[in-house]
């Protein structure tokens, strides 16, 4: 908030004065490379005594104290806006660090989840191991068995002979049938001796002849044998 003159002629000042100054020099001309006033010549003191009227009026000083008072409410208000924001970041930091507490909670639970899951594969897995290796142990026990008391080819023979006899309805077809059921029953009773079981067998065994559309399927189940307890 000055007044300054440069070369007796030319005055720089604030905004605020123009319509003063206009009215003090009506034939000042402004200049727009300089940015400053030209008075004409002649008018020096009358300049010079301007300046000081303008100046011992206080109207820079209240000019100055309504800048000063402009600048500290935009201080305030910026401060304010930085508050704002200050305080809103700072709210997200807090939500952000609950979440983050919220995700590192909620992951440990889920790797507790795993551990017990992977704890109960793994006794699944060694149950499962142990069953596999009993019925591995007791099949191998069967065969065994299985080898001094019936033959295994002849028994898929008999079954297979009995399917291609109900592939025509005629009363020799039937006897052959039961002739092939008789001797499953022979086979079936000395397994039985030594404690031997076949689902497969017994469904052969007893499949009815006249009912090929009913009992067909029980032909084709797979032969396999376990040990009567």
């Amino acid at each position: 908030m000055k007044i300054i003159i440069h070369d007796d002629q030319y005055i720089s000042f604030p905004f605020e004065l123009k319509d003063a100054f206009r009215e003090a020099f009506p034939n000042a001309k402004w200049n727009p490379t300089r940015r400053e006033w030209k008075v004409v010549k002649g008018a020096k003191q009358r300049l010079k005594d301007w300046v000081k009227e303008v100046e011992a009026s206080g109207l820079l000083q209240e000019m100055l104290d309504q800048e000063t008072a402009r600048l500290s409410e935009e201080e305030v208000l910026r401060l304010q806006i930085r508050l704002s924001k200050l305080k809103y970041d700072i709210t997200c930091e807090e939500d952000a660090a609950e979440r983050a507490a919220e995700a590192k909670t909620r992951a440990e639970q889920l790797k507790e989840q795993l551990a017990g899951l992977e704890q109960q594969l793994r006794t699944r897995k060694e149950a499962r191991s142990q069953a596999e290796a009993k019925k591995a142990k007791a099949k191998a026990e069967v065969m065994v068995i299985l080898q001094d008391v019936a033959d295994v080819d002849e028994i898929e023979c008999l079954r297979m002979g009995m399917k291609s006899d109900w592939r025509s309805i005629k009363a020799v077809n039937k006897d052959r049938f039961e002739e092939k059921q008789n001797r499953l029953r022979e086979i079936r009773d000395d397994l039985e001796t030594v404690g031997l079981y076949s689902e497969a067998l017994s469904r052969a065994i007893s499949a009815n002849y006249n009912r090929r559309d009913r009992d067909l399927p029980d032909l084709s189940v797979e032969l396999e044998f376990e040990l009567d307890e």
